[in-house]
């Protein structure tokens, strides 16, 4: 497995996984630069662990459609690995996946695949498109602080 565009946070995080799950890692870049891509190698069982533990690690996904958004998707370690929240001009959406170690993938797949159509939504609208795209795989909710 080739991953790429690493942090040097992320490649040291790595390294300790793949170490702990007798997988090896290999890095790949020129001399004088900083090291970017990272190839696992070993057991598909133990590169599979590996990339759920790095993954859950990292945290819940945040997709933010307002307009002065600083960035307009990142992950957040705050948050809980399987949570997409929502920000949109008019207050949070929580989007709670019920398998996150088999369906996160899927359920992000299916936002991105509407994204572009969530921006300047009401919340109403909002909601059920986004439960229209996930369908069974996570549940949609208005955020509770967001809630009169």
């Amino acid at each position: 497995m080739v991953l790429d565009d690493l942090s040097d946070d992320e490649l040291a995080e790595l390294t300790a996984l793949a170490e702990q799950h007798d997988v090896e890692l290999m890095r790949e870049g020129d001399r004088g630069e900083p090291v970017t891509i990272a190839i696992l190698v070993g057991s598909a069982l133990a590169i599979g662990a590996v990339m759920h533990e790095f993954e859950r690690r990292k945290g819940g996904q945040v997709i933010d459609l307002r307009p002065d958004a600083p960035k307009p998707a990142y992950r957040d370690k705050d948050l809980q690995y399987g949570l997409v929240m929502i920000r949109s001009a008019d207050g949070v959406v929580r989007v709670e996946v019920h398998e996150p170690k088999g369906m996160l993938g899927q359920v992000l797949d299916a936002i991105n695949g509407i994204v572009g159509t969530l921006t300047g939504q009401e919340p109403d609208g909002l909601l059920q498109q986004l439960q229209n795209a996930v369908g069974d795989r996570a549940t949609v909710t208005r955020d509770p602080r967001d809630q009169p």
